[in-house]
């Protein structure tokens, strides 16, 4: 598939309520988003959060620790082929979510007194967010309702697990 394709059938998934399906299973696929999520999420956290380095490893450990528990979780209710392709989609949306944010960084010195880095930071997640509960909700063969009610309880998690590391980092510096 090529890159326009593709990125319009991600498109298509996330705001369409496409199906996941659209985008062929490929595990080498996987892989490449996988890596390049963890690299842009964290250039994402330190462009465009000014993030300490400390905290960008943090929150990128989060970030993964919650989604292999997420997927986990999802294991006894989804197909492995189905949640497989689920986890393709879910990771590829997450990667445009962080490309958004790398492209937002530069204009961010021009917004700076109408909007902060981190509310605009939710709006993006909060589009990212309708894609992801409509890919879950596919992977479940559940209403909408369900797959967003699946994402944000992931997001809860992963924010929780933020804040806590965060306040064992700041204890321990002093």
């Amino acid at each position: 598939m090529k890159a326009q394709g593709f990125l319009t059938a991600l498109l298509r998934i996330m705001f369409a309520r496409g199906s996941p399906e659209r985008i062929l299973y490929d595990r080498k696929l996987l892989i490449v988003g996988l890596i390049l999520a963890l690299l842009v999420s964290a250039a994402a956290q330190w462009f465009f959060f000014g993030d300490h380095l400390v905290f960008m490893i943090l929150r990128v450990f989060a970030e993964l620790t919650m989604f292999m528990l997420w997927m986990t979780l999802l294991t006894a209710k989804v197909a492995r082929l189905r949640l497989a392709g689920a986890m393709l989609c879910l990771i590829w949306i997450c990667l445009l979510g962080d490309v958004l944010l790398l492209l937002l960084a530069p204009v961010m010195p021009l917004l700076a007194g109408s909007i902060s880095p981190q509310t605009l930071g939710l709006l993006v997640a909060v589009v990212l967010a309708y894609g992801a509960a409509s890919v879950t909700a596919w992977a479940l063969r559940k209403p909408l309702t369900v797959g967003a009610l699946h994402v944000l309880l992931y997001g809860v998690a992963v924010i929780a697990l933020d804040i806590t590391f965060r306040r064992l980092f700041e204890m321990a510096a002093g």
